[in-house]
């Protein structure tokens, strides 16, 4: 529910594109200010990822972050896919990604949101569709199983709790 808030919330193609790729690939909040244009694949609807150490890792996004990706528009040219809208449109920092995301996050009533928690949900969302744990780890860039496992016992705890308030009603 809290993401579909947050996506209505969006008042400008450039917070529905960045919220889009934040819920359909769970990348961490420094990887999305290093993506470039050229990062993007819109015909695989997959993006490079050069995240910790150097490492780059392939994710792949949804069908409705693509449309939204490609109907932003930007009356200026950067190399950056989420630039600065002023001169000389570098990329954005962690800071006012930060900043978007929880105004984004306001106007939706959502509360503590921030950049970390779309990770959770992505990582909750993959568990729930059957992904395997080894699958996962790779998806979120984790070095060590014991790293997503974290995440894989958060979901586990999610589901059960949802599955005792159906059942108990």
């Amino acid at each position: 529910e809290d993401i579909a808030l947050m996506q209505d919330a969006c008042k400008t193609a450039k917070d529905t594109a960045l919220i889009d790729l934040l819920v359909s690939t769970g990348i961490r909040r420094e990887e999305i200010t290093k993506i470039q244009v050229s990062d993007v694949n819109f015909n695989q609807m997959s993006i490079m990822i050069h995240g910790k150490g150097a490492k780059e890792r392939m994710v792949y996004f949804s069908s409705r972050c693509k449309v939204h990706l490609q109907l932003r528009t930007r009356g200026y040219e950067s190399e950056y896919l989420f630039a600065s809208d002023r001169k000389p449109h570098g990329k954005l920092t962690v800071n006012s990604i930060h900043a978007y995301v929880k105004d984004i996050g306001i106007l939706a009533g959502v509360s503590n949101v921030h950049l970390h928690r779309f990770r959770k949900w992505f990582a909750t969302s993959m568990i729930n569709k059957g992904v395997k744990i080894q699958d996962l780890k790779d998806m979120m860039g984790h070095e060590s199983i014991d790293t997503t496992n974290n995440y894989y016992i958060y979901s586990n705890i999610e589901r059960i709790r949802s599955e005792c308030k159906i059942h108990a009603a």
